[in-house]
């Protein structure tokens, strides 16, 4: 079976789902990013008991926007990471991620390109830096005011060690005016529901998971058009199939995202 470290991988794929964008003059902001998250393995087919595990990651982050063809082009640099973790990840792997970065080009139609090349890292997969730029490119013009609703649907497709998967989020939104510590802000909503497929090979063979999940999310624009901040929640229920188990194994994990911009 494969490690419980890239599996709790597929939870954030929904934890930060995308909205459509907007430009935004050139800028750069600082932010602090929390992920915590959980998961239960029932291994009882195995004759085994339930694998629980948790995660609280805080990365502070240095975010570059730029307006360009009519959307906007970002770039998301990790200063530093903090990784408390029941499942032992080594320090120095930790440390790698310092100075790592995140490039995406994001359309007026929300579409999101990824300028990266190769494949990113496991870990810095599980900071979820892919969705947290979805989120800092601003609404576009039309959803950027009070009462504004639209649906949205992201197809995420991303390596793992010796495997991939692909996840599809449907997204609900509303904006509403609201505040955000104490200035005045855009408040985006998000009500969202996914999907996931993936296969990974193992010590047992060839394995594959399938799973669904559901979300809400809150998202919180200034005057500027810049994120000021927000946070999600993600519950997902996935399969693993395969890998030398002799029955299928149920996974459950969850997983909550709170962004903050600093001052």
């Amino acid at each position: 079976m494969a490690s419980s470290t890239w599996l709790i991988l597929p939870a954030l794929a929904g934890a930060i789902a995308g909205g459509r964008g907007g430009v935004v003059p050139p800028s750069t902001a600082h932010y602090r990013l929390e992920v915590k998250s959980e998961q239960v393995v029932d291994l009882t087919a195995l004759g085994q008991t339930e694998q629980r595990s948790a995660n609280t990651t805080i990365a502070f982050l240095t975010v570059m926007i730029a307006d360009s063809a009519g959307g906007n082009t970002l770039v998301v640099m990790v200063d530093s990471v903090q990784l408390d973790s029941t499942l032992g990840v080594p320090k120095a792997m930790v440390d790698s991620l310092r100075g790592q970065s995140r490039k995406a080009y994001v359309g007026a139609d929300g579409k999101v390109v990824r300028q990266n090349a190769g494949n990113a890292p496991a870990l810095l997969l599980a900071l979820g830096l892919d969705g947290v730029i979805r989120r800092l490119a601003p609404p576009s013009a039309a959803h950027r005011k009070a009462g504004a609703a639209w649906t949205d649907t992201t197809d995420v497709t991303d390596t793992l060690p010796n495997g991939s998967i692909s996840t599809r989020i449907v997204t609900n939104f509303q904006s509403s005016d609201d505040s955000f510590e104490g200035s005045k802000a855009l408040k985006v909503a998000g009500a969202y529901s996914t999907a996931l497929r993936g296969d990974q090979a193992g010590p047992g063979g060839e394995g594959t998971f399938d799973g669904t999940g559901t979300g809400t999310s809150s998202w919180f624009y200034g005057t500027d058009g810049l994120t000021l901040g927000g946070s999600s929640h993600t519950a997902q229920q996935i399969t693993y199939t395969g890998g030398g188990a002799p029955a299928p194994i149920p996974i459950t994990a969850s997983t909550d995202v709170t962004l903050t911009r600093q001052k």
